[in-house]
């Protein structure tokens, strides 16, 4: 009623349903799925789903593990065999209606293995929105207390991108635009803003920038103590948008459709 014309949907099953494979992940009553169908049966949002096997996995990882006595936490994380369970999710997705799938695990291949399986099953005009450069970030952190996300064993650091390196988001992004996804992503935003512009200047694709948990708690935390005021918010989108970001996904679109700043 507001205004707003998109969301990006997350699913948080009952932890008891969690095991080894996310089978709730790519269930056809799972939370996802059940949210999705009633969304586009009553509203005309355009419905984002976040394809991940994180929330619904037993040990809390992006892909499948088995255990590995030469890594330093004991697990390996096996990008290969998760291909066909994330693009299952994405499949289970786009059959609940989903406009959008936008996989986060950062698996790689992933974007050409939900490609060919929603093409295959005649979902062609399902489009992906990849989270292309997805760094390893300690900014992800309220999020993943709130979807109980965190893995129970090490850490994700071989799968998502070093702080320190922009250089490899040139090539993520670019692996991803040749495997066919429609959208790129940055994530998160405001502590990469270079690496928005760089991917901005690089690429032709709509380019998609996330503000998350963290920034958003961030300015909400030294609003509330009164180091910054409300101004804060637009200013720091504002910045994301300067750098490069055709869209935004933020926690902050309820306070922007409140204030008619969109």
């Amino acid at each position: 009623e507001k205004g707003l014309k998109s969301i990006i949907v997350f699913g948080i099953p009952a932890e008891d349903t969690k095991d080894e494979i996310a089978t709730p992940d790519y269930s056809s009553t799972g939370i996802v799925q059940k949210a999705v169908r009633r969304l586009k049966k009553e509203t005309d949002l355009v419905v984002i789903t976040d394809v991940c096997l994180c929330q619904y996995t037993s040990h809390g990882h992006c892909g499948m593990i088995v255990e590995n006595d030469d890594t330093d936490d004991g697990i390996e994380i096996l990008n290969d065999e998760s291909l066909p369970y994330i693009a299952k999710v994405a499949l289970s997705h786009a059959q609940a209606g989903a406009d959008i799938v936008a996989p986060s695990d950062m698996m790689d291949g992933r974007v050409k293995a939900i490609r060919e399986t929603l093409d295959e099953n005649g979902f062609y005009n399902v489009m992906i929105m990849s989270y292309s450069a997805k760094y390893a970030s300690a900014f992800y952190e309220p999020f993943r207390v709130a979807a109980c996300s965190s893995p129970h064993a090490g850490d994700r650091k071989s799968y998502q991108m070093d702080p320190a390196n922009a250089v490899e988001a040139i090539r993520e992004c670019e692996l991803d635009v040749i495997e066919g996804c429609d959208f790129l992503m940055v994530k998160p935003a405001l502590p990469y803003l270079d690496v928005v512009r760089m991917v901005r200047d690089e690429f032709m694709l709509p380019l998609v920038a996330y503000n998350v948990s963290g920034e958003y708690a961030m300015l909400v935390a030294a609003i509330e103590k009164g180091f910054l005021t409300e101004k804060a918010i637009l200013e720091a989108l504002l910045s994301i948008k300067r750098a490069g970001a055709d869209l935004i996904i933020t926690n902050f679109a309820p306070y922007l459709l409140l204030n008619e700043m969109i």
